[in-house]
């Protein structure tokens, strides 16, 4: 690591640890009561956004600099690190907050999977997209969907409601690589 840069890094821990302790507060009870309305996926949003901003900015601080001269790391590989670590656990967190109340009831009865199997599910299936991405091998990101399709056929017929949810997750999860693919490569 670079020492001269020490001081960015400071800022950002000072500035994320304050994001993370307004919203402590404000989640909190005393201040849950004050707040009326359901503003739940509103205020995540705007937690979510801030730290990205924060990040944007000292990011932008940092063009043309070569930060892990010490560690001799290829900047390809620290973008693919960064695509991992963004695609894995924070979309799983923000497709469970966001379309929460699009999960059908019939589905949270019917619990015939194993928990946190169709986590593992999205998560190969955007690391698949992304490799396919990669190799510009776009057609190949129909089989992923095919795939998942015919494994859920039974309940997607069965449920419309489900259905729609399984649409809503398999969109949101190549939209989330396409984006975040966009951004890390791009």
């Amino acid at each position: 690591m670079n020492f001269k840069y020490l001081k960015f890094i400071i800022i950002y821990s000072i500035l994320h640890i304050t994001i993370d302790t307004l919203k402590n507060l404000i989640e909190s009870k005393k201040f849950k009561e004050e707040i009326i309305g359901s503003i739940d996926t509103k205020f995540y949003m705007i937690y979510q956004i801030s730290h990205i901003i924060i990040i944007y900015i000292l990011g932008e601080l940092f063009i043309g600099k070569k930060l892990n001269y010490w560690i001799n790391i290829s900047d390809e590989l620290l973008k693919w690190l960064l695509l991992l670590i963004i695609i894995i656990k924070p979309v799983n967190l923000n497709f469970k907050i966001l379309f929460q109340k699009y999960a059908p009831e019939e589905f949270e009865e019917e619990r015939n999977t194993i928990d946190g199997a169709g986590a593992i599910i999205g998560n190969l299936e955007r690391l698949l997209i992304s490799v396919f991405l990669y190799y510009n091998q776009f057609g190949a990101i129909g089989l992923v969907f095919t795939a998942k399709s015919v494994a859920r056929f039974n309940k997607i017929l069965k449920s419309p409601s489900f259905a729609e949810y399984y649409l809503i997750g398999s969109l949101f999860s190549i939209i989330s690589v396409l984006v975040c693919y966009a951004i890390v490569f791009g």
